[in-house]
């Protein structure tokens, strides 16, 4: 039986970031934080979300990695922003004897990381990342591994327990010893749209070989319980990423004898809470939806439409917008019915 890995992009992870095709998690930034977010778009972000996502991922679909990427301790007391702060003062200056940094490098990583950035408060956010050598030589100590605390590793653990043992989930997480239906992690696929470049990371596709049916699937942590997760799925433009992976997905099924006749069902999120430990399951059942799509009264832009217009101002290296393309009118601006200023009438006199 043909493996859905042999048609995979098989590279590895760091590989996969540092390709500049565009991915969900960078049309999403722009999409909703616009034209200023352009020169940031590929910066790496790191956050406590972030890291327990990834944590999660890890425990539940590749475990053996779990040591080669983290290291646990109970010794991690500082705050999650000084964590942020702590590490980026790290790369910085490579691994320096604590003691021995400047404190100029501490404000400039604190300012970078938005930690107190007002100078009124130098002596304050001085103070409180000095008070993290502890956790800054812990770092040191890993070499390159994730810090992380033992009750961070309790919550991700919880996590994972709750998604195996779980009836609506558990049959993502386990191997089926029929060979009924397969699980595939972490698979990397590239596409290619008009003359954008496209990338993606799918978390499950489960394949079942009875029904010739794949489920795509996506893995969301949150601290808020499962039952809030459409207000997620609407601030991060999750119907991007699964409108965009469903779409590369689709186009190299069909080219694969084998596989051209599974049918690609609507994207599936799978979310957990690491305080109620709830799974549940969600679909989205606009995937195959070709513009955009519309939640409530509010219509969201489509992944073509974004990675058209992001793809050339990246291309033209623009960082700022050009007010005659891609926004045409006053109207197209708001979405809705308004006034369209007219160039050609003059402004009123000024009257005493």
């Amino acid at each position: 039986m043909k493996k859905l890995s042999d048609l995979s992009w098989l590279v590895d992870e760091q590989t996969y970031r540092d390709d500049p095709a565009l991915s969900y998690s960078i049309l999403s930034r722009y999409d909703r934080e616009g034209f200023s977010s352009i020169p940031h778009l590929y910066d790496k972000i790191s956050t406590p979300s972030l890291i327990f996502g990834s944590l999660v991922d890890t425990l539940l679909t590749d475990p053996k990695s779990f040591k080669e990427t983290y290291l646990v301790s109970g010794k991690v007391t500082v705050t999650d922003q000084v964590k942020i702060v702590l590490e980026l003062l790290h790369a910085k200056v490579g691994g320096m004897e604590f003691d021995s940094i400047d404190d100029s490098v501490i404000h400039e990583c604190c300012k970078e990381c938005n930690y107190y950035v007002d100078d009124k408060w130098a002596n304050k956010r001085k103070k409180e990342i000095r008070a993290g050598k502890e956790y800054y030589d812990l770092i040191t100590a890993s070499q390159g591994k994730i810090v992380i605390s033992t009750e961070l590793y309790q919550q991700a653990l919880a996590c994972k327990n709750a998604l195996v043992t779980n009836g609506n989930t558990m049959k993502y997480f386990i191997k089926d010893p029929l060979g009924n239906f397969e699980n595939y992690y972490q698979l990397k696929f590239k596409g290619r749209y008009k003359n954008v470049n496209l990338k993606c990371m799918v978390d499950c596709l489960h394949v079942d070989h009875v029904k010739k049916i794949i489920t795509p699937i996506d893995l969301k942590t949150s601290s808020k319980p499962e039952y809030k997760f459409p207000e997620s799925f609407a601030t991060y433009r999750y119907g991007i990423q699964a409108q965009l992976y469903c779409e590369i997905i689709h186009a190299i099924l069909k080219q694969d004898d084998f596989f051209k006749d599974y049918t690609l069902e609507q994207y599936r999120f799978i979310v957990v809470s690491k305080e109620t430990l709830n799974p549940l399951v969600w679909e989205f059942n606009q995937t195959t939806r070709a513009n955009g799509y519309v939640l409530g009264d509010v219509s969201y832009r489509g992944w073509r439409e974004i990675a058209v217009e992001l793809n050339e101002y990246l291309t033209t290296r623009q960082t700022q917008p050009n007010w005659v393309k891609p926004i045409n009118s006053i109207e197209e601006y708001y979405g809705k019915d308004n006034i369209v200023v007219d160039s050609s009438v003059s402004s009123p006199s000024q009257t005493s």
